[in-house]
């Protein structure tokens, strides 16, 4: 359908508060929008597809901190290179720089969307896209904030390239076949949390000084490829985390400087539903991998293990984690030979827990793990063992190279 075209002149909102949701109301179907520089009034309401956007570089949108400061009822809405700012701060109306309900075919594209308590709020939104916006929380405490970005009961979208800042989450919930795809995410919570979300695509991401970077519960057949994930920190600091997840496969990922690098809980815990770690860069982490329970089908494979403090942790899984499948990965703590340079070492990586959890279950014994003491004690341990020591893991051809990781 061909669009009318409409074009805003501004004037000064003291003189006329309701320029824009006035032209909103007078503009045909299909209208286009273009807003010159200065500040609009907004809590402005769309009901018919229409494009706006802002022609110079200061358009601004002020909600003046009451409710959402555009809510989108129509489908086919095109909004683009806007300021977005000041929008409400009750949590139960779910006040947003922009929320849209049982829409589809929605744009929002270059904008910068700030001191909102929710970015954007997607609830039953199809086919629609977010492209290259930057999301900027109220300075709240962790607790109280919104999410950047909100998916809820909405499928097969595209959110790309978007900035998420000293936010809570990017939330997915009961959303399916969604492409997240170069985002970048710094100083919140979860950078990407799915909950009740199947057949999403996770790529190429960049997630810098969270709580979590990615965490999928009760969420299967997702594919988590290419993304950089550092920093996470504190108690509960994960790169990536699986609870009762299955069918999904994480690969060729960057996980370094985090508490955790992977964190397994009952993923899966259908063994038709097998899960996939292959060819991950994982280092310099607290943990490797931990596993917090069981896992029924799981493939570990080609991954680099490198200067993390405890490569594996079997944590309170409920039989070893040798059981699962560990298939030549690069483990920098591996001494053997390859006398025959075919890159597989000649004997199998064996870690055991020589240890057991005297470190793990004390503050006081933690404190000392990696200290000379502890380490004399492992050695003496390990040339004298006075108990059985458990085994983690065998690896059989484990790589006597890195792997060369395409993040």
């Amino acid at each position: 359908m061909k669009k009318s075209l409409l074009l805003i002149i501004l004037l000064p909102a003291f003189i006329m508060a309701d320029i824009l949701q006035n032209a909103i109301d007078k503009a045909m179907p299909n209208s286009i929008l273009k807003l010159k520089n200065g500040v609009y009034k907004g809590n402005i309401i769309i009901n018919k597809p229409i494009t706006i956007i802002g022609k110079g570089k200061h358009v601004v949108i002020d909600g003046d901190l009451k409710l959402s400061v555009i809510t989108i009822k129509s489908s086919n809405v095109t909004i683009k290179n806007l300021k977005i700012i000041n929008s409400g701060d009750r949590h139960y109306s779910l006040d947003s720089g922009i929320t849209a309900r049982d829409v589809k075919n929605i744009l929002i594209e270059n904008c910068l969307i700030t001191n909102t308590l929710f970015g954007i709020n997607f609830e039953k939104v199809n086919h629609s896209k977010l492209l290259n916006n930057k999301i900027i929380s109220k300075s709240y405490s962790m607790g109280i904030r919104g999410d950047g970005i909100k998916l809820w009961y909405s499928n097969n979208n595209i959110i790309k390239g978007n900035s998420v800042l000293n936010s809570k989450d990017v939330l997915l919930a009961y959303s399916n076949s969604n492409l997240i795809e170069d985002n970048i995410g710094k100083n919140s919570r979860y950078s990407l949390h799915l909950m009740y979300s199947f057949h999403n695509i996770i790529r190429k991401n960049k997630y810098t000084g969270n709580s979590v970077g990615i965490f999928l519960m009760y969420s299967s057949d997702a594919l988590v490829e290419q993304n950089t994930i550092k920093n996470s920190l504190g108690v509960t600091g994960v790169a990536i985390g699986l609870k009762e997840t299955g069918n999904t496969i994480i690969k060729n990922n960057i996980l370094v400087y985090n508490t955790t690098g992977i964190s397994m809980d009952r993923s899966p815990d259908d063994d038709t539903m097998p899960n996939f770690i292959e060819n991950n860069e994982i280092a310099n982490n607290r943990v490797g991998i931990k596993f917090l329970n069981i896992c029924e089908n799981l493939t570990i494979a080609k991954n680099n293990f490198e200067d993390n403090l405890d490569q594996i942790d079997d944590g309170d899984a409920i039989s070893s984690t040798n059981s699962y499948k560990w298939k030549g990965n690069y483990w920098d703590d591996y001494k053997a030979f390859d006398r025959n340079s075919d890159l597989i070492g000649d004997s199998p990586y064996t870690l055991y827990n020589y240890l057991g959890d005297f470190y793990k279950q004390n503050d006081t014994t933690r404190f000392f793990y990696g200290s000379a003491a502890t380490t004399l004690i492992l050695f003496i341990h390990r040339l004298i063992p006075f108990s059985k020591p458990k085994l983690i893991l065998e690896d059989k051809n484990p790589s006597m190279i890195k792997f060369k990781i395409k993040g």
